[in-house]
């Protein structure tokens, strides 16, 4: 089982930052223009992406929306979902000899902060550094305790796995790649910094990784 999961983590992975490079490439053979980084605007984004960090490896998407406040720092608000994958993990039992745990951990986070983006002269790539806070809630979920009994059979116990927000800053950076005046690609790199909830306390986990590419269309002045 182990081998299984490191295998799909790993080319989640690698699928992920062939994704990332062909963004990159694509955007600079498209892109010809110099953005015109206006304050007063919106934005509105999609990406899709892989986390590492909680739970091993998942993919997971969202949206975020900005707005220019100043003309190069945009505060923004930002959804994203961890869809759950299914694990198993084993343990030593004083009464059966090892347990079987199949659990899942599926996440929803809701996060605010800054984009602080930098122009470079002369080309369509927009660099940008990000800084948040806000809630990374588990969902509600099942796990089922599977122990051998005195017959050489198995019995299985579910039982359901209580919801919970934990709370994290987040930091990290990305690119934008403007294909047009007001639409392009967008790739970044975060960090989450658990700092309380049960994925800390209990869990003991105190980073989340994260990966995603994705578009934004601005509007408004």
């Amino acid at each position: 089982m182990n081998r299984r999961v490191e295998l799909g983590g790993s080319l989640g992975w690698a699928g992920l930052w062939c994704g990332l490079l062909m963004l990159v490439f694509c955007g600079c053979i498209r892109a010809s223009d110099v953005p015109w980084l206006k304050q007063n605007t919106w934005e509105l984004g999609g990406f899709v992406g892989a986390s590492y960090g909680v739970d091993e490896s998942r993919i997971m998407g969202g949206g975020n929306l900005t707005y220019s406040a100043l003309r190069n720092i945009l505060p923004y608000v930002e959804v994203s979902y961890f869809p759950s994958i299914q694990r198993t993990l084993t343990r030593p039992d004083p009464i059966s000899g090892t347990d079987t745990i199949k659990y899942d951990v599926p996440l929803a986070d809701v996060n605010f902060g800054i984009h602080a983006r930098v122009q470079v002269p002369h080309t369509p790539i927009v660099p940008y550094a990000v800084l948040g806070f806000g809630l990374l809630h588990e969902l509600q979920s099942t796990q089922t305790t599977i122990q051998p009994n005195d017959t050489g059979g198995y019995y299985s116990t579910p039982s359901t796995v209580a919801a919970s927000t934990n709370y994290a800053t987040n930091f990290g950076g990305g690119v934008r790649i403007y294909l047009s005046e007001s639409f392009g690609l967008r790739g970044e790199f975060k960090g989450y910094e658990l700092t309380g909830g049960p994925l800390k306390n209990d869990l003991h986990y105190n980073r989340l990784w994260r990966a995603t590419f994705g578009v934004f269309w601005q509007f408004g002045r």
